[in-house]
Formats: structure tokens, sequence, C-alpha cells
């Protein structure tokens, strides 16, 4: 082994680079891009999926649109609750 600079691929270093790369990658929601780079399948109620591209993106865009939806959802229910006990606020006042 040469004193290069350059690492071995059994260097510890390189192995955990490796693995804080795909933590990061699956822990931004990368899950699927992570089954995918391993080669596996995403498993569905009739076995695997397709994990091509396009499937990947339309599932990102699905869960985004949801999330977006609950985000609305609870924003207009907090503010049904806060109408609420302002309005028993002001009969509790009577």
């Amino acid at each position: 082994m040469g004193s290069g600079g350059s690492k071995s691929l059994m260097d510890p270093s390189i192995l955990i680079d490796a693995a804080t790369t795909q933590q990061a990658l699956l822990g931004a929601g990368g899950y699927l891009l992570g089954q995918m780079m391993n080669g596996q399948g995403v498993g569905g109620a009739n076995g695997v999926i397709s994990t091509d591209l396009d499937s990947i993106v339309q599932i990102q865009k699905r869960k985004l649109q949801r999330r977006q939806a609950n985000r609305k959802s609870a924003q207009l229910s907090r503010a049904r609750k806060k109408a609420h006990l302002e309005e028993l606020k002001e009969e509790n006042l009577r």
C-alpha cells in the first residue's frame, strides 16, 4: 500500500462514507431510490412492483400531494378549534 493518499476499498472510512451516503438518501425520503440502487423491487400486494424512474416520481408526487392536503386539513382544523374556543370564552363571559 502506498502513502499517496488513496484509500483502499476495505478502508473503514470508505465503508462509513458509503453507509452515511445511503442513510442520507434513505432518510431524505429516497426509500424507493435506495431499493432501486440495491437492485431490489418494492414489495406490493402482488409481489414485486416495477421500480422504474417514472413510478418513483409518481409515488413521490402523490406523497407530496397527501402531505400538502394533510397540512391544509390540519390548519383548517386548528382554525375551527380556535374559533370554537373563542366562542365558548365569549359565552362564558356573559
